[in-house]
């Protein structure tokens, strides 16, 4: 898997649309991808499950099952958010 150059998640009106893993055009990678979404106003119980934290309890939350698509497309550079 060290070809992967970074994993992109798309997303449109707060929900997820694409998981997409860019390489260096070797491989066409499928990871298993988990998105766990804590944004659950207005949400049935039934659609939420239990996501353990490190702080102890655990707290309900969205959780989506992907595999990751593959791509060669030039998405923008990734900055570091810690870069300012």
């Amino acid at each position: 898997m060290s070809d992967i150059k970074r994993i992109i998640v798309t997303i449109e009106g707060g929900v997820v649309t694409a998981v997409i893993a860019e390489t260096d055009g070797k491989a066409q990678p499928r990871l298993p991808v988990t998105i766990i979404d804590y944004d659950t106003e207005g949400a049935d119980r039934d659609e939420l499950s239990p996501v353990p934290q490190s702080d102890g309890p655990e707290v309900l939350a969205f959780v989506g099952h992907w595999w990751s698509d593959s791509s060669e497309i030039a998405f923008p550079a990734h900055r570091d958010p810690r870069e300012g």
